[in-house]
């Protein structure tokens, strides 16, 4: 048989047949097609991804392409590129808008991560690594492909990242000084695509830290480089800093990505022990298969970061090895990642990123380390990953989009103007070609312009899914609310999906249209940015985008009267604040005092907001026992 011809090596007496050498030789090429193939396969058999922040980018991807808008940001946020959009209105100008477009574009970043990925690894590390790593890379686990599409953008910019820094670090010669301008830019372009770029910038830190501190040669040499880095950095963020620029102050650039002070070992562990498994092993197949998916992987961890400290050691005495940086990273997003997630998180995933580049390279390492007597035991493990990840794969069974039904139950009603979730509310101006105009009820308002048309409306709705456990609460307490305030409204029922719409205030024998309605929920813990509040007081806020105009607000306040308590004391306050000039335009508070006659205190002010910004609505309280209850925009 030609495949059992054995060929000796001459440099270490060891033999190896024809398809040992094909495979060393073509095993790169084969597992990239292979790879290639089933993204292509995979994302257009799959339901198109549509959520909150996914339909940001649609549409902003669609107004790029027909109103010619030109956003530095996503919509509603001073951080995350709006490089996505960009791209996907290319795609809309070349197959229309609709799902194929966006299952194009989502092909072609994650074909472009996939390649670029491996070809780094072939090139920084050895082509034994990169064979394995794009063995199992060829279906990674279905948790990695829950990474946001906007978030290929910085993944791409840390693999070229960690590509020129290997580089620099492995070749001493008199062009340092431009691989580290290059990497500057790069990282300020990263950082402008996303704050999760940090685990890139932290490691840039350590590794120059190391140089200097350890290297005893050429210190002051690479100082400068690092100062040259820095330099770089602030070029690549250009697109950062000027966003901030235009956007007046609107936003906390830093609010995306804060990292908290490290607290207790024991919380960061958690948040570790609750997140970190879920993501490797998926959460697929029974208890048992879970255990030893998830056994397995820690072993490769430990295994992989056993020997950080001999390669540490070894780079001090001129040897640098490449696979530093994959540790480093690892350990680096690890530490940032429990030290400002909180283990309830359940978004946390998005923030585990960059393991994606980390991870096929720690599996390589742990399968080049098996002996060669051990061989078989190699491909036994990774046969095994490969099984695991194809089926956490087809195991996955997406949630039906019945939006589509409902938006054209909506329509046919004839209200084309509302609030709902802030999950549905995007989806639904997206899948109904903006023929609706919906805007998130209790949520993070995004784009202002649709809750300006919305407030101006006559006549709008508020939707609720009542198959949401969160949802169904909230519906709840909006019906009590509308009763307590005696407004009027007609109710109708869409499958799992209730609409409130035609709300209509009695007052003083006038029926007065409403314009928004909201039940108070009161958060204790948020405190306003532009009122430090005592420690006894809760303070809630959220923001209105109000179009200029004259208003009438009226809010209920409950409370009971206590003559040991000053009646000049204010116990609860209304406030509206401009949130672009920071101004207070509007104010209303009641005290104690006001509870004598009556335990419900409505309290009314009439404001003429001339700017187009959003304001914010503030209450704050002193006393648990004054409680908010609705809140009515005439």
């Amino acid at each position: 048989m030609p495949w059992k011809k054995r060929i000796q090596n001459k440099a270490d007496g060891r033999s190896f047949s024809k398809f040992d050498l094909f495979f060393e030789q073509n095993g790169i090429a084969i597992f990239l097609c292979l790879g290639i193939l089933f993204r292509i396969y995979w994302i257009f058999c799959s339901p198109c991804e549509y959520n909150a922040d996914s339909s940001i980018i649609y549409l902003m991807g669609k107004h790029i392409l027909h109103t010619g808008d030109f956003p530095l940001f996503n919509y509603g946020q001073a951080y995350m590129s709006a490089f996505t959009s960009y791209a996907l209105a290319f795609f809309f100008l070349i197959f229309g808008i609709g799902e194929l477009a966006i299952k194009m574009c989502a092909i072609t970043f994650s074909v472009i991560f996939y390649v670029l990925l491996i070809l780094m690894i072939n090139s920084v590390i050895n082509r034994k690594t990169a064979l394995w790593a794009a063995f199992y890379s060829v279906v990674f686990p279905i948790n990695f492909y829950f990474i946001p599409l906007e978030y290929n953008l910085f993944m791409i910019a840390g693999i070229l990242f960690l590509w020129i820094l290997a580089h620099y670090l492995i070749k001493k010669d008199r062009f340092s000084a431009v691989r580290v301008a290059v990497l500057g830019i790069i990282a300020g372009t990263g950082w402008y695509f996303h704050p999760l770029f940090c685990y890139f910038l932290v490691l840039f830190f350590v590794v120059m830290a190391i140089r200097i501190l350890f290297i005893t040669t050429r210190r002051l040499r690479v100082f400068e480089e690092f100062l040259i880095g820095c330099a770089c950095f602030l070029i690549g963020s250009i697109p950062y800093w000027y966003g901030l620029y235009t956007l007046h102050g609107l936003h906390d650039p830093f609010n995306a990505f804060q990292i908290k002070k490290i607290t207790y070992a024991a919380e960061m562990a958690q948040t570790l022990a609750r997140t970190l498994p879920s993501f490797l092993v998926a959460n697929t197949g029974t208890q048992l298969t879970q255990f030893i998916a998830l056994l397995v992987y820690m072993s490769v961890i430990t295994i992989s970061l056993f020997s950080l400290k001999s390669t540490i050691r070894k780079w001090k005495h001129g040897y640098f090895r490449a696979r530093l940086l994959f540790q480093f990273l690892f350990v680096i997003v690890l530490i940032l990642f429990s030290s400002h997630t909180s283990a309830k998180d359940a978004a946390a995933f998005r923030y585990l990123a960059p393991l994606i580049i980390v991870w096929p390279v720690l599996i390589a390492d742990v399968l080049e380390k098996i002996p060669l007597q051990m061989q078989y035991v190699k491909y036994i493990l990774a046969g095994l990953f490969l099984l695991h990840n194809t089926y956490s794969v087809y195991t996955y069974n997406p949630q039906p989009n019945n939006l589509p039904t409902l938006i054209s139950s909506i329509q046919k009603n004839g209200i084309e103007q509302g609030f709902t979730d802030y999950e549905n509310a995007y989806k639904m101006v997206f899948l109904s070609n903006e023929i609706l105009t919906v805007s998130p009820f209790w949520g993070v308002d995004r784009y202002i312009s649709y809750t300006h048309n919305i407030m101006k409306s006559p006549n709008k709705f508020y939707l609720f899914d009542r198959n949401n456990h969160t949802q169904n609460e909230r519906y709840e307490k909006f019906l009590t609310a509308l009763d307590i305030a005696g407004i009027t409204y007609q109710e109708e029922q869409f499958d799992t999906f209730v609409m409130i719409h035609t709300l209509i205030y009695e007052s003083e024998g006038m029926r007065i249209p409403v314009r928004y309605f909201s039940p108070i929920f009161i958060h204790p813990n948020e405190k306003s940015p532009h009122q430090q509040p005592e420690d006894d007081s809760q303070i809630f806020e959220f923001p209105l985008a109000l179009p200029a105009g004259e208003y009438s607000i009226i809010t209920s306040v409950t409370g009971s009267y206590s003559p040991d308590i000053n009646l000049d004391y204010p116990t609860a306050e209304f406030a509206l604040i401009d949130i672009q000039s920071d101004a207070l335009i509007g104010k209303s508070r009641c005290t104690n005092g006001d509870f004598q006659v009556n335990p419900v205190k409505s309290l009314r002010f009439k404001i003429l907001h001339k700017s187009s910004s959003p304001v914010l609505f503030h209450y704050s309280m002193e006393n648990e026992s004054f409680v908010p209850k609705y809140l009515i925009i005439l």
